[in-house]
């Protein structure tokens, strides 16, 4: 069984940048949209130190079948419309984790696993504005839930040009806080006193905005960026493993549709 949750993660990989933060896509192709981009982002949420990665992206749907980003996972799922701009669905989603190794700050602290997430969603789009809320819950005992909700707007559109901007709010119950901003007596201890031991509460974690901006080079190919703000809240900014409040993200990509 391992085995297997082990290739549908590297599957998963395939679409997204490993650990990357997604920011939201500008448009939404109805058939299907390959590419490769960069990114920068921190190293685990909190972190004030960054990293640069390249990336795959994959936007793909066919009938009720679609492989896109839910809540900053690379994810697979189905989805219906119950009006012309209502859609519904659920999907199964990846996500990576944080080793103690991946930034000084985070010595003593115990590893959290790559895990599967399984999840419902809903998205209510009327001409250019567009509302969304996506809940998951860990397939890995003890990792928690989440519920993220969003909002995007077209603000402008002049010839081969857009820009879009939006926002969402990010929400963790007591497991998955604890999971990745909590500190145990015995981390604790293994970080030599550095890290306090903390227990955090669920609630918000982190509020995001965002500006998208993409150029239609021909009927196919398209160029595209973004830049984000990400400010963590509540328990989540209390903890000792965070650094920095707030954190900058960004990426700039080509894209194929067809």
């Amino acid at each position: 069984m391992h085995s297997i949750v082990a290739r549908l993660g590297v599957v998963a990989s395939c679409i997204v940048v490993a650990g990357m933060w997604t920011l939201p896509a500008v448009a939404q192709d109805p058939h299907t949209t390959i590419g490769v981009g960069a990114g920068i982002l921190p190293k685990y949420e909190g972190s004030k130190k960054y990293t640069a990665r390249p990336y795959p992206t994959v936007h793909y749907r066919s009938g009720n079948f679609f492989i896109a980003p839910k809540a900053e996972m690379p994810s697979i799922g189905l989805q219906t419309q119950l009006t012309p701009g209502w859609t519904v669905g659920v999907f199964g989603g990846y996500q990576w984790g944080r080793k103690a190794s991946d930034d000084p700050h985070l010595y003593g602290t115990k590893r959290i696993h790559d895990h599967l997430n399984a999840g419902v969603f809903t998205q209510y789009a009327v001409e250019d504005f567009t509302l969304s809320a996506t809940y998951y819950h860990s397939l890995r005992s003890g990792y928690g839930s989440g519920l993220q909700l969003g909002g995007a707007y077209k603000v402008w559109q002049e010839g081969l040009s857009a820009v879009r901007i939006g926002g969402n709010l990010s929400f963790m119950d007591k497991d998955a806080m604890r999971r990745h901003f909590g500190v145990t007596a015995g981390e604790s201890a293994a970080s030599g006193g550095r890290l306090s031991a903390f227990h955090p509460s669920g609630g918000l974690k982190s509020v995001t905005v965002y500006s998208a901006y993409s150029y239609q080079l021909s009927e196919s190919w398209n160029v595209n960026a973004a830049i984000g703000l990400k400010n963590l809240t509540g328990d989540a900014r209390k903890s000792p493993l965070t650094e920095r409040e707030t954190s900058v993200y960004g990426s700039v990509g080509v894209g194929y549709s067809f």
